[in-house]
């Protein structure tokens, strides 16, 4: 088969049903019936392994970066992101965001430190995708450890 190029309001409109797609995945909206019909046809295409939602927004943020790349944006192929969740916390002072750092490596994360002077932020990573109730069930547990060490969660992102 030749490939073909598409024209810039093609490809305008298909990030447009891929970004309503994905908005319908985050906020837990999108039928059941429909998300499993997705996701037979991205495991088909080799683009998705498991159908849950959190991969499934995944695979759609993937093809996003591709079409703006197919649009212009960037100079090389965008593989697809790492399926992990970076999530912060902020700390006033080096030992309690240390203290955090050893128990996020305890359980099972990565953890790096940055900052000085009196803000701190770790950055916690796990392999949790978001929308998942592994994704929520992380947001309390940090949440409440940043705040028995005198810090707060300010957030998930890569």
């Amino acid at each position: 088969m030749e490939a073909r190029v598409l024209p810039p309001s093609d490809l305008t409109a298909i990030l447009d049903v891929l970004v309503s797609v994905g908005a319908q995945v985050a906020a837990d909206e999108l039928d059941p019936a429909l998300a499993d019909r997705l996701g037979r046809r991205l495991r088909k295409h080799g683009l998705l392994g498991e159908v849950s939602p959190g991969e499934l927004n995944a695979v759609i943020a993937d093809l996003c970066r591709r079409v703006h790349w197919a649009m212009g944006d960037g100079s090389s192929y965008p593989a697809a992101a790492a399926r992990v969740t970076v999530y912060r916390m902020r700390f006033g002072d080096v030992r309690s965001a240390r203290e955090v750092v050893a128990w996020v490596e305890q359980s099972g994360g990565g953890a790096s430190l940055s900052g000085g002077s009196d803000s701190w932020e770790v950055a916690a990573t796990y392999p949790d995708l978001w929308p998942s109730a592994e994704f929520e069930q992380r947001v309390a547990s940090l949440t409440q450890v940043a705040s028995e060490h005198g810090g707060s969660y300010t957030g998930a992102g890569d």
